[in-house]
């Protein structure tokens, strides 16, 4: 059977609408609810067979659908929460295993830019979504020279920057730093930044104690840096390798950073590009430091299995993680969707 990342895709259209895109052949019964652990029958919408578009019956509230047909079950939600091309905050739920038994908890696992109390959206949101621990992968020094980052009322913060064990200083580089650069300086930075998703799973503390955090707390957890696609790009992969989610739903949700972000994205490249103090090589530059890359986040990947045969090694050996550790973790995210087992 071919791999399919997620059974449905969900997206907002205009006017608040939610359209379901199945991605499996059949007519399926379809529940609207606040929850993504339950639904009632009284709160069915109309039977669909492959796409549907209607009203968000909760208005501005999150709306999570319950999906049945052909004794399979499923759930989905706009996987951007706030898609004004701005915002990278996004639910990691609905992402398959590998043999398309289980797909991954919604409500429980979010990562994010980030939260800044500018954006009234956002802050919204996360009071909606109520995170009991916030995540924060930046270097103190870019929490410093922030000045309105967000407070989340009851959520404990955790902070621990993998870069701050010597590695990877680029991530926090800004324009500033780039126009101080020269041709020579800005080649040197390309390579370490490809290279970094090449070294960084390895020996980083960081992300031990993020992952033990995650293994002991069921959520719902926020986790971010500054952009939210490559410090918490690659905290979202080691995640979904734990829970047996395969490499091809691992760099489409990766890639997804450019979509959630594609406004704000082109109005600072554009910026950047229009000042013609700026060189076509530094322009190229930044404009490969603010996007993604697949190659990147393979990279990753294929420097864990280069050095493991087998990913509960990795787990074990890097982070700690028992093979009954990542059982424990299954059990705790994942849901089945065959209807008998439930």
């Amino acid at each position: 059977m071919q791999y399919i990342s997620e059974d449905f895709t969900c997206r907002w259209e205009d006017g608040g609408k939610i359209r379901v895109q199945a991605r499996l052949p059949g007519r399926f019964n379809i529940y609207w609810s606040s929850s993504p652990d339950g639904f009632t029958d009284d709160n069915e919408l109309e039977p669909f067979e492959g796409t549907t578009l209607f009203d968000n019956p909760l208005k501005k509230r999150r709306c999570f659908l319950h999906i049945v047909g052909a004794s399979r079950y499923s759930v989905t939600t706009p996987r951007i929460l706030i898609p004004n091309g701005r915002c990278n905050l996004r639910d990691l739920g609905g992402y398959n295993t590998q043999d398309g038994s289980r797909f991954i908890r919604h409500g429980v696992l979010y990562r994010s830019s980030r939260p800044a109390t500018r954006d009234r959206e956002l802050v919204a949101t996360l009071k909606e979504i109520s995170p009991r621990l916030v995540v924060d992968f930046r270097f103190l020094h870019e929490i410093e020279l922030e000045d309105d980052n967000a407070v989340i009322t009851g959520a404990r913060v955790l902070r621990c920057c993998p870069a701050e064990e010597g590695r990877a200083p680029e991530f926090a580089f800004t324009r500033t730093d780039m126009e101080s650069m020269d041709l020579d300086d800005i080649h040197v930075l390309q390579r370490a930044l490809d290279g970094a998703y090449a070294t960084m799973p390895f020996g980083s503390r960081a992300y031990r104690e993020f992952m033990q955090v995650i293994l002991r707390d069921p959520g719902p957890v926020l986790y971010h840096c500054s952009a939210g696609k490559d410090r918490t790009g690659m905290a979202s992969a080691m995640i979904m390798l734990a829970l047996g989610v395969p490499q091809q739903a691992i760099v489409e949700d990766y890639m997804l950073s450019g979509a959630a972000r594609a406004v704000g994205l082109e109005e600072r490249l554009l910026e950047y590009s229009n000042n013609p103090s700026h060189t076509p090589q530094q322009v190229a530059m930044w404009h490969r430091y603010l996007t993604m890359s697949e190659t990147a986040i393979i990279g990753m990947l294929e420097a864990i299995r280069s050095r493991y045969a087998h990913m509960e090694d990795y787990f074990a050996a890097e982070l700690q993680i028992s093979r009954d550790d990542l059982e424990t973790m299954r059990e705790t995210y994942l849901i089945k969707h065959n209807i008998e087992t439930r």
